[in-house]
């Protein structure tokens, strides 16, 4: 019974990435990461939504988040057709985690942004997309759990030489 519950675990483990993938998901892809961001002054962003990492989709109401400690700044997108999308942000200095949200959904998180009174930025960190990450950790799991399981299996299976 054990190694039956063993077994349907496994399975369902290696599900995960399969019906993960079924689901529909988007990363923001920016035209152009901003250089430099100027602190009070309104800079426009453009970027397109890919659903799957590849086709253009309209998501509806998007916003970009700036957060810095318990401060958070929204701004809505305009949807521009196609993917596309425009927003105007106006950030005062400091050091920014952003990222570009559907409802409390985090679309793509940018990494951070310093923003100061010269002008002058630094973006740092990489965009995350989280199922490029979870999905080959679980199936790493889902196969060692497998392996182990038809390991047991084959050795309780096998008939003694007399």
């Amino acid at each position: 019974m054990r190694r039956t519950l063993v077994t349907l675990a496994a399975l369902a483990t290696m599900a995960i990435p399969a019906t993960a993938l079924a689901g529909g998901w988007a990363v923001a892809s920016f035209d152009e990461v901003p250089a430099s961001l100027e602190a009070d002054t309104t800079q426009t962003l453009e970027f397109t939504v890919l659903a799957h990492g590849q086709a253009p989709a309209d998501w509806g109401l998007l916003q970009i988040q700036f957060t810095s400690g318990d401060e958070t700044h929204v701004f809505d997108a305009t949807n521009l057709g196609n993917g596309r999308y425009s927003v105007d942000v106006t950030v005062p200095a400091g050091s920014w985690a952003w990222s570009v949200i559907q409802q409390d959904y985090v679309l793509s998180s940018m990494g951070t942004i310093n923003v100061t009174n010269g002008g002058v930025a630094a973006t740092t960190g990489q965009p995350v997309n989280a199922l490029r990450v979870i999905l080959p950790i679980a199936a790493v799991i889902a196969a060692c759990f497998t392996v182990r399981e038809l390991a047991h299996r084959r050795r309780d299976s096998a008939v003694p030489v007399t």
